[in-house]
């Protein structure tokens, strides 16, 4: 399964930040990703007010915070979908 990627700006993130394309939304939690990013293979989580790297293979947030809840939410959901993201980080964009 491919995640439909959409790029939606917001002026309260970094000019980066905005131009991440958002491959989930759930319970207000938006799941961002950029293939082929900077090692160690990662997606960009926003909540809230809350933003975080977190790494794809330990589900484990590397840069930020996030509540506890919602990381624990996050984890859960990269290790569901460990493969697809996987398989995403390492596509080219124009694919």
């Amino acid at each position: 399964m491919k995640f439909n990627a959409r790029v939606t700006p917001s002026p309260s993130l970094s000019r980066r930040s905005w131009i991440v394309p958002v491959i989930s939304t759930f319970f207000g939690i938006l799941i961002r990703m950029w293939h082929d990013d900077h090692p160690p293979p990662h997606i960009h989580v926003e909540y809230q007010g809350f933003e975080a790297l977190v790494e794809i293979e330990t589900g484990e947030i590397k840069v930020g915070k996030l509540p506890r809840k919602v990381a624990r939410i996050v984890r859960e959901w990269c290790f569901e979908h460990r493969g697809e993201l996987r398989e995403n980080y390492s596509v080219p964009s124009d694919q």
